[in-house]
């Protein structure tokens, strides 16, 4: 992540959850995939402020345990005390690069990333989430393609953005 991105995240840090909205659908789509799980050892990979383990948290309740994993100290912060407030406790922040995770080899039943892949460098990540998986554990990777900018609030009210956006993906 450029020193430009990492400094923006770190400034608006604190108002990021009241800025952003979290779409429940990928959440409920992850909980009917993984209802035949007693524990869910799992991490979120970029969580941001964490608007989606709090979703998780609602929906998975004590049965998940999560690695909370992002670059942006200010970002896990705000993510601490979001969970900490809501009583929340059966989680950990890891301040770290999608590209390098800190946990054993086969380690997680599950992966989440929720529109942060463009943030990373796709295939280091790839590599890095297939080594710490177990056998038969999940990635789930959520985002929005490059073909989707132009229909959503940016690309609708600042016309600019979908040029300046490049990083995001397509399906092929």
């Amino acid at each position: 992540m450029s020193k430009d991105i990492h400094y923006h995240f770190s400034t608006i840090a604190p108002k990021y959850t009241d800025l952003r909205t979290a779409d429940i659908q990928p959440i409920l789509f992850i909980k009917k995939e993984l209802q035949q799980y007693k524990k869910i050892e799992a991490a979120d990979i970029g969580c941001g402020t964490g608007r989606y383990d709090l979703k998780a948290f609602q929906h998975f309740g004590k049965k998940l345990y999560l690695r909370c994993v992002d670059c942006n100290e200010e970002m896990l912060n705000q993510l601490s005390g979001v969970l900490y407030r809501r009583k929340i406790k059966n989680f950990r922040v890891i301040n770290s690069y999608a590209e390098k995770l800190p946990f054993k080899d086969a380690s997680l039943d599950c992966i989440f990333a929720f529109n942060a892949i463009h943030h990373f460098k796709l295939l280091e990540f790839l590599r890095e989430g297939s080594r710490v998986l177990r056998e038969d554990g999940w990635m789930f990777l959520y985002t929005r393609l490059r073909s989707q900018n132009r229909r959503n609030i940016w690309g609708r009210y600042f016309p600019l953005f979908t040029q300046k956006e490049t990083r995001l993906y397509e399906l092929r």
